[in-house]
C-alpha cells in the first residue's frame, strides 16, 4: 500500500537555524504536536535529508507521523511517532514533519479485539498484566545472547514486542537477564530514568505504567539478586512520586525521610553501600470499588481546585473513558477547571493593565521635566518597557540607558542607539561596582582595617542644558559617561 503524507516546514523562534526547506508541491501545511507527541524512535539522520526520514516511516506500519529535524549544532534526527495527537505544540525552524493521509491498515480480528479489551484496563490492571511471574530456569547461552541483542535492540528503537520477549527470559529469574529488563525500562546510559520504553502499543495508558511495571521487575530483582543502583531508581520512584495518592503499582517500600537520603546516595553512587531495604510486592489492582472511591475523591478535587496533578487529569479521565455514567462529574470538573483558568487569565489581565495605568502616571510625571534626577531617570526608565516600544525608543533618545534589558530591546528593534545603549549599560554596571567598592572601602576604614580594595574612576564636571538649549547647571559624572552622551 502506499501511503499519502501531509508534510510542512514547522517553524519557530525557538530555534535560530535558516529558514526551513519547502516540502515541496503537493503537501498541505502541518503544525507538528512536537512536545507532548509521544515518539517511538529518534535515529541519527546526518547526512539524510526529510524525504529518507519519510521513507523510514512508509516502511513502519507502527509510524503514523515523522519530523526530520535539524538543529543548528549539525546532524539530524528523524523522529517517528505513533500519531500526532493533540496539546501543546513547539515549533522548530529546519523541520520538516509529515503526517499519514491515508488512515492506518485495518487490524486484523485478533489484534482488533486485543485492542479492545485491553483499552478497558485500567492502569492498575496493565501494571498487574505485565508484572513479574517468575518460572525459574537456567537460560541457555543462545537465549543469554539474545536478551543481550534485545537491550541493544531495544535502546536503538524501543518496540513493545521487542519488551515482552524480554519479560519472558528475564522470568527465568537470570540475573543478567533481569537487569537488561530494567536497563531498557531506564533506557540508554546517558538516559534519564523510565526514557527507555514510553510507548506501549495496544494499551489506553503512555508513560505512567512503565514507572510500576519497572517498579515490580525492581522489586523482584532485589529480593533474589540484591541491591543494584538501576532497580533502586525504580524502587525509590514506587511510592514517592508527587501524585503517589494516585498510584497504586502494588510495590511497598517503607521509608523515613532518614532511609529515603541513603537511597537516593546509593542511587547516584555517593556511596557503595546499599541501604537495607524491606519490600513487599503485591497486586495493583484493587477491584472496581476502590477504584470508583478514588475516582470519585480525585474528581471532586479537580472540581475544588484541590486536585492539579497532570497524573490526576490522566488517570480520571481515563477511568470515565472506560465508565461513561460518570461523564457528568467529569465534565463538571472540567468545567470549573475552565472556570478558574479564565479567572485566573482575567485577573492577570487586570494586574496589566493597572501596572500600565500606573506606568503611564509616571511617563506623565517625569518626561515633561527639564532635567531628572539620576533616581528619577531609573525610575522612569523601569516603565517605560510597560508602553511599548515608541516609548522606549523616546526615552533613549533623551537619556543615558541603564537597564540591560532596554539595551536589548532597542537592538533587537535594529534602533541606531543600540550600541550607545550598550555602552551605557556597561558604565552603569562599572559605576554600581565603583559605588560598591567605595563602600567597602569607607566601611573597612570606620572598622580600622587597612584592607579595602582601591577603586577610583576619572570625574568629570559637564554642563547640562535643558530641552531649550539653555543652561541648567553641571552634573558630575566619569569620563567615560561623559563621552556616551557626547558631552564636550
Amino acid at each position: 500500500m502506499i501511503r499519502k503524507f501531509l508534510t510542512a516546514s514547522v517553524l519557530s523562534a525557538l530555534t535560530l537555524a535558516s529558514a526551513a526547506q519547502e516540502p515541496g508541491p503537493g503537501y498541505k501545511p502541518l503544525i507538528d504536536e512536537y512536545h507532548q507527541t509521544l515518539e517511538y524512535t529518534n535515529k541519527d539522520f546526518t547526512g539524510k535529508d526529510w524525504k529518507a526520514c519519510k521513507a523510514v516511516c512508509e516502511a513502519d506500519r507502527r509510524c503514523q507521523a515523522f519530523s526530520h529535524f535539524k538543529p543548528n549544532t549539525g546532524g539530524a534526527r528523524c523522529i517517528l511517532r505513533p500519531g500526532i495527537g493533540g496539546g501543546h505544540t513547539t515549533k522548530a525552524w529546519g523541520t520538516v514533519s509529515g503526517v499519514r493521509e491515508t488512515p492506518i491498515p485495518e487490524l486484523s480480528p485478533e489484534q482488533a479485539f486485543a485492542k479492545s479489551e485491553r483499552a478497558k484496563r485500567s492502569l492498575e490492571e496493565v501494571v498487574d498484566l505485565y508484572a513479574p511471574r517468575m518460572k525459574p530456569r537456567k537460560l541457555t547461552a543462545a537465549e543469554k545472547s539474545e536478551a543481550n541483542a534485545l537491550l541493544a535492540k531495544i535502546h536503538d528503537d524501543p518496540v513493545w514486542p521487542d519488551v515482552e520477549r524480554l519479560m519472558v527470559l528475564a522470568e527465568s529469574g537470570d540475573r543478567e537477564a533481569m537487569l537488561n529488563l530494567l536497563k531498557a525500562f531506564k533506557g540508554k546510559p546517558d538516559g534519564s530514568q523510565s526514557t527507555g520504553i514510553w510507548f506501549t502499543p495496544w494499551e489506553s495508558w503512555y508513560g505512567v505504567p512503565q514507572e510500576g511495571i519497572a517498579a515490580r521487575w525492581a522489586a523482584e530483582y532485589w529480593m533474589r539478586h540484591g541491591a543494584d543502583t538501576v532497580a533502586m531508581g525504580f524502587l525509590i520512584n514506587a511510592d514517592s512520586l508527587e501524585a503517589g495518592h494516585v498510584i497504586e503499582y502494588g510495590v511497598e517500600v517503607p521509608r523515613d525521610q532518614k532511609l529515603l537520603g541513603k537511597m537516593w546516595d546509593y542511587y547516584w553512587g555517593k556511596t557503595k553501600k546499599a541501604p537495607k531495604l524491606k519490600i513487599s510486592a503485591g497486586k495493583a489492582y484493587q477491584g472496581e470499588a476502590a477504584l470508583r472511591t478514588k475516582y470519585d475523591r480525585l474528581v471532586a478535587g479537580r472540581q475544588s481546585g484541590t486536585e492539579t496533578h497532570p497524573i490526576v487529569k490522566d488517570w480520571t479521565e481515563a477511568y470515565a473513558r472506560r465508565h461513561p455514567e460518570v461523564a457528568g462529574s467529569l465534565a463538571a470538573a472540567k468545567t470549573a477547571e475552565d472556570k478558574r483558568v479564565q479567572d485566573e487569565i482575567n485577573r492577570r489581565l487586570a494586574q496589566v493593565a493597572l501596572s500600565r495605568e500606573n506606568s503611564q502616571r509616571v511617563w506623565d510625571r517625569l518626561s515633561g521635566k527639564s532635567q531628572l534626577t539620576q533616581e528619577e531617570r531609573l525610575e522612569l526608565e523601569a516603565h517605560v518597557g510597560n508602553l511599548g516600544d515608541d516609548y522606549l525608543e523616546s526615552f533613549a533618545a533623551r537619556y543615558p540607558i541603564s537597564y540591560d534589558s532596554s539595551a536589548k530591546r532597542l537592538c533587537a528593534l535594529g534602533n541606531a542607539a543600540c550600541e550607545q545603549a550598550k555602552a551605557s549599560v556597561a558604565f552603569a554596571r562599572q559605576l554600581q561596582e565603583a559605588e560598591y567598592a567605595r563602600n567597602a572601602q569607607l566601611n573597612a576604614q570606620a572598622s580600622g582595617s587597612s584592607s579595602a580594595t582601591s577603586y577610583s574612576l576619572p570625574f568629570v564636571e559637564v554642563r547640562t542644558y535643558d530641552r531649550s538649549g539653555n543652561y541648567v547647571g553641571t552634573q558630575t559624572m566619569t569620563q567615560m559617561q561623559a563621552d556616551i552622551i557626547g558631552a564636550r
